[in-house]
Formats: C-alpha cells, sequence, structure tokens
C-alpha cells in the first residue's frame, strides 16, 4: 500500500533509495558530453521518465482506482458469470466477487458492477481495453442494462509489453508473477477450462466444481495490484 500510495507523488519520495537514485541519473545526465555518447545515454535517460499512465495516479489518487477482472463462457456472445474487483479503503485492499449462480443472473451482475465503477475515476485491469472492457460493454447491450466503467483506463498489460517484451518469453500474467513478482501459483486452473466448469456448475449443481475458478479470479485480481508499483519502478529487474 505503501508503494502505491508513493505513485500519487511526482516521485518515490518515501524510498529514499529510488529517490536517490533519480537524483543521481538527473546528474549523470546534466554532466555527459553530447555527440556520440548520446546514443549509449538514453536507455538511462528513458528509464528515468516517468510512463505517461502516472498521470492517473497523479490526477485521481490510488483511493480512487477500481482494478477488474472477468470469467467469462467465451470469447464473444457468450455469458460473463463472475468479476472480481480490488480496490483500496483506509489502510486496507478490498476485494469482491460478482458471480451470476445461473445464466438468468448475468443481467444483475451487469447492474451491480456498474454501480460499484460509479463509485471510481478510473480502473485498472490486464488487457482489459482489449477483452474485459468490451466484453462488458457487449453484454449490457445484449441484456439493454444501462452501463458505464470509468472513462480513465490503465491496462498493465500495456505497459509490461512496452517495457518488459525484449526481456520475457512473453507477457502473461502468470509469467509477470514468476519473473517480476517472484511466485508461481500452485493448484491454479487453465482458463480454456473455466467455461466448461460452470456449464458443468449450472447443470449440475455442485458449487465444490467452481473453487479453483474462483481461486484464479481472485489470485488474477491480487496480481495487478502486486504488479502496479514494481511496473512504475524503473530499478526493479526480470529474475
Amino acid at each position: 500500500l505503501r508503494k502505491i500510495a508513493a505513485l500519487d507523488r511526482g516521485s518515490y519520495d518515501d524510498d529514499e533509495r529510488a529517490a536517490e537514485t533519480n537524483r543521481a541519473r538527473r546528474r549523470r545526465a546534466r554532466t555527459r558530453e553530447k555527440g556520440p555518447r548520446l546514443v549509449r545515454d538514453l536507455p538511462d535517460l528513458a528509464a528515468s521518465v516517468d510512463p505517461p499512465e502516472r498521470g492517473l495516479f497523479r490526477r485521481f489518487g490510488h483511493r480512487r482506482l477500481l482494478y477488474l477482472d472477468i470469467e467469462t463462457c467465451g470469447l464473444s456472445g457468450a455469458p460473463v458469470f463472475l468479476v472480481g474487483l480490488g480496490f483500496i479503503v483506509e489502510r486496507n485492499i478490498v476485494f469482491r466477487q460478482l458471480f451470476a449462480r445461473n445464466y438468468a443472473e448475468e443481467k444483475a451482475l451487469l447492474a451491480e458492477v456498474a454501480r460499484v465503477a460509479r463509485e471510481f475515476d478510473a480502473l485498472v485491469t490486464f488487457n482489459g481495453k482489449t477483452f474485459d472492457a468490451p466484453f462488458l460493454h457487449d453484454r449490457a447491450i445484449h441484456h439493454r442494462v444501462p452501463f458505464a466503467l470509468p472513462p480513465a483506463h490503465l491496462d498493465l498489460l500495456w505497459m509490461a509489453r512496452r517495457r518488459w517484451r525484449g526481456h520475457l518469453p512473453n507477457c502473461k500474467l502468470q509469467t509477470l508473477e514468476w519473473r517480476i513478482l517472484r511466485r508461481r501459483r500452485g493448484g491454479d486452473v487453465e482458463g480454456s477450462e473455466i467455461p466448461g466448469l460452470y456449464h458443468d456448475y449450472v447443470k449440475r449443481g455442485e458449487p465444490h466444481r467452481l473453487v479453483s475458478v474462483f481461486h484464479h479470479n481472485l489470485l488474477d485480481v491480487v496480481a495487478m495490484v502486486e504488479l502496479t508499483p514494481p511496473i512504475f519502478d524503473p530499478d526493479v529487474g526480470v529474475y
């Protein structure tokens, strides 16, 4: 939470190590020679510049951001049945999971997502600009439900690709968990299995079949929250 809160300011002023690193970079940039050496200095100079997405924290503050991840029955034209949410209240990170117990409850789920989203100014997702947000809007149109998400949107996948594309085999969320956050998931379910598990639950009424799906969704939201500070920190390396 301290690291996320630091993003609201112009620098990591509460982290003396990072602040001193930035000061040293600025001193080196001022004293370097002009000419051919500039080409070699560009990576260091680029690393010391804040990414444009930092402006969301400066404008709204970390308490106005809503983390979101969805689980669906397919890639297109299929119901969404689970929405994981994360947000910061006081000194705690709160996680909520909105669940449709059957296909008919999808409409109510969408209405509740829209209600919660109205309390926030910006959205944080992982590939949400391409998938999650358009998917939710399409399902709301299908059900004729008034629906809106915060217009400001921070997609961590786009930032991860911009920063680590040349250093990682891919920028999947689980790859970033291992190579950046330095942990592996245990007992996780494959995304391709999730639709079948939900269909089985609706058909058989056996909730234990969805335990792994709830776990998977929650870990996705937790990973996004934990990935936010390092993705902005130029000193974080790849494991």
